[in-house]
């Protein structure tokens, strides 16, 4: 009844007055604005300190960040087409959940990273977790996009959960990387609708569980992805370098020194590594490099735990390369059984019962014996007929197969036509 008394008030005022009253604006009990004059707050962090957990802040105006903001809490940004402009590193998230939603941008022209999780440590919770909507733009001109941290003064930390769903451009550094002294069971799950760009596409030098699926594009001038630790299960996606081809790179204790390979991946003891690249899919490019990279420390051993790939196509200028050592240990890896190549690789790294044939542009495809490999008359449609083939551990070659597969066919034809005149007989 008051509610419905005070509209009838205001408009009484509108009709004795001839002029537009409008009723100032509401929003849910769990939200609340942000703007210079008129907002329930005049600036974004004083929200973040003053919502309760699971708030939703709408920005309603262009919001400067002239100082880090630390987020303890369940909170989401609704950035509703607005521009966010930081002139230091922008956000610390040290508890909770927090949520980049609607669209909009957020940047610096400095060299501070946009995005940490945990840079002075957690305060609140077990986990953290943070979400980039995939109309959300991080725009780093000097810094990183996303930095998961930990450094060497004794702070607390937990696992953090990055979903990445938008877009991160960050050329002066590289749009993601996770602290070398990271052991934390962090996860990184990269989305279809994922863009990220920077000198350095990725950089994993601290343990995660990373998934990239179809449709995401990740791009590096130094190398798209550089690898030091971690899992890594790659389904889909686009992955590209695009600065000089580098040989014979050397170790870094303190970043990654530049390859121009798509997949770098250094095998360094000072890190976490029991590095695991699984691959199913995807585009892997270097336009002037190698579309794998694997390379060793000095004498350290080869920690790479694990090398799988059924699928995916690479290319590069350079043939893929890997270290002795990986070479040496190769019957302990799960191997390649699939995928596209468009140079050279060490054979041994193929997987048990796996051929491969070289077509006539030179790519080299890989297939499980028996599952795939295509036939000489196939060239017509394009394929390039095979001008070679090997036979890693199986049990019958690629022509055998399909030998075998033509025979069985007739027989189980013959079988059936025999089971057709019986019938007739009867």
């Amino acid at each position: 009844m008051v509610k419905k008394n005070l509209l009838s008030v205001i408009a009484l005022g509108a009709a004795l007055f001839g002029g537009a009253m409008v009723a100032p604006a509401t929003y849910a009990a769990d939200e609340v604005t942000v703007c210079a004059t008129g907002c329930t707050y005049a600036d974004l962090a004083s929200a973040v300190a003053g919502v309760d957990a699971g708030a939703t802040i709408k920005l309603m105006g262009a919001t400067p960040i002239p100082a880090q903001i630390a987020i303890k809490k369940d909170v989401v940004i609704d950035f509703n087409s607005q521009t966010v402009t930081s002139t230091a590193g922008a956000f610390d998230i040290q508890g909770g959940k927090t949520e980049f939603v609607g669209e909009g941008t957020l940047k610096s022209d400095s060299n501070a990273t946009l995005v940490w999780a945990m840079k002075n440590g957690v305060e609140v919770g077990e986990s953290v977790s943070f979400t980039l909507g995939e109309d959300i733009t991080l725009d780093s001109a000097k810094g990183w996009g996303i930095a998961v941290w930990k450094d060497n003064d004794g702070r607390e930390v937990v696992p953090v959960t990055l979903n990445i769903k938008g877009t991160i451009k960050a050329p002066g550094a590289g749009a993601l990387t996770i602290n070398g002294v990271n052991h934390e069971a962090n996860v990184v799950n990269i989305g279809a609708t994922a863009d990220l760009s920077g000198g350095i596409g990725i950089y994993g030098a601290g343990n995660a569980t990373w998934n990239i699926v179809e449709g995401a594009k990740i791009t590096g001038v130094e190398s798209a992805l550089g690898i030091k630790a971690g899992t890594w299960n790659i389904s889909g996606g686009e992955f590209k370098a695009t600065g000089a081809f580098v040989d014979g790179v050397e170790g870094n204790n303190n970043g990654i020194n530049a390859s121009g390979a798509a997949i770098q991946i250094e095998e360094n003891n000072a890190y976490a590594g029991q590095t695991v690249l699984n691959i199913s899919g995807g585009k892997f490019t270097s336009e002037n490099g190698r579309a794998i990279y694997e390379y060793l420390v000095e004498d350290d051993d080869t920690i790479l735990k694990d090398l799988k790939i059924t699928g995916g196509v690479f290319e590069g200028k350079e043939d893929i390369a890997v270290s002795d050592q990986l070479i040496e240990k190769a019957d302990k890896l799960t191997g390649i059984s699939g995928g596209e190549f468009n140079g050279e690789f060490a054979k041994e790294l193929l997987a048990e019962n796996t051929v491969f044939v070289t077509r006539d542009d030179g790519t080299i495809a890989v297939f499980e014996a028996g599952k795939g490999a295509p036939a000489p008359e196939e060239d017509e449609a394009g394929l390039g007929a095979p001008k070679t083939g090997a036979l890693t551990t199986g049990e019958t070659s690629a022509a055998q197969d399909i030998a075998l597969t033509v025979l069985f066919g007739a027989t189980m034809m013959a079988v059936i036509l025999l089971g057709v005149a019986v019938k007739a007989k009867r």
